[in-house]
């Protein structure tokens, strides 16, 4: 799956090979011999900043997919349009705020 979308400031670029992820390529599911381990096999973690323009086009895709046994972490770097309130909608596993931008290299804990 790939996703680009461009906004005028910046491109963001998912791509995701689901058949490396899993073993025999199969999508969705795990094989049966394989023990199952907590948790999904893949956390998918979106950095958003002033998204709003892009940021549900991305999430739509995501959900879209056919490969299933993930987690979305949202992290949001301090927006100040509606990307929070955009992201929140879609309800992902976890939702993490800066309360000022901070950076691409600054995350909360």
């Amino acid at each position: 799956m790939v996703v680009n979308e461009g906004d005028g400031g910046g491109l963001a670029r998912i791509e995701v090979n689901v058949g490396a992820l899993v073993p025999n390529g199969s999508v969705g599911e795990r094989p049966e011999e394989s023990p199952r381990v907590p948790g999904p096999v893949l956390s998918v973690v979106l950095p958003v900043y002033d998204s709003a323009a892009t940021v549900e086009t991305t999430l739509r895709a995501l959900r879209a997919s056919r490969f299933r046994d993930f987690e979305l972490i949202v992290v949001d770097d301090g927006s100040r349009d509606e990307s929070a309130a955009i992201v929140e909608r879609w309800k992902p596993d976890q939702l993490a705020r800066n309360e000022r931008n901070q950076g691409h290299l600054a995350a909360p804990s």
